[in-house]
């Protein structure tokens, strides 16, 4: 008599092995229709994991592919930040960019990088901006709030405290109307220095005979130069020449030559806003007066508001936009807005 197999030990040799096979016994042949739809099912499987694995090869390649665009980007920046700040100072927000229209670039001697419209995005100090000389101009807010505009082939560098370096073209700047305590901005220039006192004013440098000019808007400048400081206020405008002698004019507060000044305003939403809120940002920036036709609707203008968008439109181009919805009228008549019922 045969002593019995323990099926759970394993074999130990190949007649242990041959006893085993032989107390299984037969298998059971499956059915051919079972072992074709197995097949397919396996080829199936197959195909699944042949998939997933090209998926997941792809999706790796792509990751390291954006892993590495990413990392080349951060280099770029940072090589970029690093190389307009000085040596071992502190990164320092300087500004925020408020309005961008054309080509701004990030410049670095003979070199630069374009500059998004990334609107609300900040500029550290050391910052070069050049704005190309057709169809460009930036609108900067700095810290303590004053608005600063660049006008097409222009190029400023950004420092602390409210200092701007002009090194070519045009430079705007809006200190707001309340300037008690607040730090005042200061425009170098290899022609002087400009120094607001609450003020709107352009400095501009130039070629030819005449190094620099500086056109008050509103309220009062300071302009310094080998020792020498002069000032003036709104309506006046400054001339220094190139041997350093000064002359002084008249200019508008309105008028075409401040049309630059007015495409690079930063746009204001005007849905929900009052009428009173919006002429009063129109005034400022077309330099024009604001009048009511009557004192009750100078009053009631507190209360209308405003409805709609005014796109891309400057301020003066903006009233027919904004003024149909607060059922008013209005005239431009010598630099005055005149205000009516409709």
């Amino acid at each position: 008599m045969k002593k019995p197999v323990d099926r759970h030990r394993k074999p130990r040799s190949d007649a242990e092995f041959e006893q085993l096979l032989q107390a299984a016994g037969r298998r059971v042949v499956a059915p051919a229709e079972d072992l074709t739809q197995i097949k397919a099912e396996a080829h199936i499987a197959w195909l699944r994991m042949v998939a997933a694995e090209r998926d997941r090869r792809r999706w790796y390649r792509s990751r390291r592919v954006l892993a590495l665009a990413a990392t080349l980007v951060l280099v770029m920046a940072t090589a970029w930040w690093w190389a307009a700040r000085p040596d071992g100072a502190p990164v320092v927000a300087v500004a925020t960019v408020e309005r961008l229209s054309g080509e701004v670039r990030l410049a670095e001697g003979n070199s630069s990088l374009p500059l998004t419209p990334n609107i609300g995005g900040s500029l550290a100090a050391g910052a070069e901006l050049e704005t190309a000389r057709a169809g460009a101009d930036l609108a900067l807010r700095l810290p303590a709030g004053q608005s600063v505009r660049l006008a097409a082939g222009s190029r400023v560098v950004l420092g602390v405290a409210g200092r701007l370096e002009l090194k070519r073209g045009t430079l705007y700047v809006d200190s707001g109307r309340v300037t008690t305590g607040r730090q005042s901005v200061e425009i170098v220039t290899p022609a002087g220095i400009v120094r607001d006192i609450g003020t709107q004013f352009e400095v501009q440098l130039r070629a030819g005979r005449v190094a620099l000019r500086v056109r008050v808007r509103e309220g009062e400048i300071s302009l310094s130069r080998d020792g020498e400081t002069h000032s003036a206020v709104a309506g006046e405008e400054l001339r220094l020449d190139v041997a350093g002698g000064v002359d002084r004019g008249q200019v508008a507060a309105a008028g075409a030559i401040w049309d630059w000044v007015q495409a690079a305003a930063p746009r204001l939403d005007i849905e929900g806003v009052t009428l009173a809120a919006y002429l009063e940002w129109v005034v400022r920036e077309t330099g024009w007066q604001l009048e009511y036709a009557s004192e009750a609707l100078a009053a009631k203008a507190h209360g209308i508001i405003i409805h709609g968008t005014i796109g891309d439109a400057t301020p003066g181009e903006s009233i027919d936009l904004a003024l149909p919805s607060s059922r008013v009228g209005y005239r431009v008549v010598d630099g005055k807005l005149m205000i009516t019922d409709a």
